[in-house]
């Protein structure tokens, strides 16, 4: 004689559903974990920065730039160190790494403008400003 069937939800499911939701779980886990990782080593990069540390910051900023390739916050922190060290033509890459992964971001477009001047590449900095403008000209900067 055969045992009776299961009943309930649990009864109808594939054998394959339990490895398959674990692995589901592990991918949203590291999901969250890489973005978050990224942000705690911007966020060290900042307050190192804040502190005078310059080069605890770059470290930082180039760290969160390892954990999260993609993102344009850690190029954006990286821009913002290097300008702060002096070194304007590294922040510059590094804005226009940022730019690449947040082309709509006016931000990093006035960013880029401003590090452009420090550089003494005026037509870029135009060029830049006028960008950011097109993207986003409800910003206080450009009223008034």
């Amino acid at each position: 004689a055969q045992p009776p069937a299961a009943s309930g939800p649990r009864a109808r499911r594939p054998r394959w559903f339990a490895p398959l939701a674990v692995a589901a779980a592990l991918v949203g886990i590291v999901l969250i974990a890489i973005p978050l990782a990224s942000t705690v080593a911007v966020r060290a990069s900042q307050s190192a920065a804040q502190q005078g540390q310059m080069s605890a910051a770059l470290h930082d900023a180039l760290t969160a730039a390892r954990v999260e390739p993609a993102a344009a916050s850690p190029r954006l922190q990286e821009a913002l160190v290097l300008e702060q060290m002096g070194e304007v033509r590294a922040a510059q890459l590094a804005i226009r790494a940022a730019i690449t992964r947040e082309p709509l971001n006016s931000e990093l477009w006035l960013t880029a403008s401003r590090i452009a001047v420090e550089n003494g590449d005026a037509a870029a900095a135009l060029q830049d400003y006028r960008r950011a403008r097109r993207l986003d000209p409800t910003n206080i900067i450009f009223l008034g």
